[in-house]
């Protein structure tokens, strides 16, 4: 078997990871309408991004797109088994929110996702088509907070994006500050301490 070449990313290749997504998984492109469930995913992830900001109120809209875009690369990792040195384009900024997001979605990056997800039998993280269907819908949330923060940016000017979290979003946010998440799974798999553990992170709808 032959050894996994590392590729070193570039600024180019974060601007190509959707493309490069969507061409390899169709069903992951974005619809025209999102599900419901998909709000959830992406409820947690702009509450992180929002939490991160907060905490870090140096840092700014590009290193929110510089880690949605590294994210998605870690994820496209994991499905092909490929690999990407993102060391050329991590910065301490953009490594935050990198952290953020995947810590919404990923269990790979969040072990209270992992243990509810090893509690579901439907679920098989070894097994290719498993893994597509686990991350097929973060993966299309993680695409749709993109296209946001891309036209928050052209409507509001420098900063959009984080502008209009400040002033929209700031109601979910947990009080203790603690960054959430949301995964796919069936809560009837769940025992009743993890169960009671993900709803306790779950942000308040308006």
């Amino acid at each position: 078997m032959s050894e996994t070449k590392t590729v070193i990313l570039s600024a180019y290749d974060l601007k190509k990871i959707p493309v490069r997504l969507v061409r390899r998984f169709p069903q992951c492109k974005v619809p025209n309408e999102p599900p419901e469930e998909n709000a959830m995913f992406m409820m947690n992830i702009e509450g992180n991004i929002l939490q991160t900001y907060l905490e870090h109120p140096q840092t700014n809209t590009q290193a929110v797109e510089e880690g949605l875009r590294i994210a998605l690369y870690s994820i496209y990792d994991r499905l092909t088994g490929e690999s990407h040195d993102p060391s050329k384009v991590l910065s301490e900024a953009n490594s935050l929110y990198r952290h953020a997001i995947l810590y919404a979605v990923d269990p790979f990056e969040n072990d209270e996702i992992m243990s509810a997800v090893k509690q579901d039998p439907d679920f098989d993280l070894q097994d290719k088509d498993s893994l597509l269907d686990f991350y097929a819908m973060p993966i299309e949330a993680l695409l749709r907070v993109l296209d946001s923060l891309q036209i928050r940016n052209e409507m509001h000017g420098y900063n959009g994006y984080l502008k209009f979290l400040s002033t929209e979003f700031i109601h979910a946010l947990k009080p203790n500050g603690k960054l959430t998440f949301a995964c796919k799974i069936s809560p009837k798999t769940l025992d009743k301490e993890t169960l009671d553990k993900m709803l306790e992170k779950v942000p308040p709808f308006r």
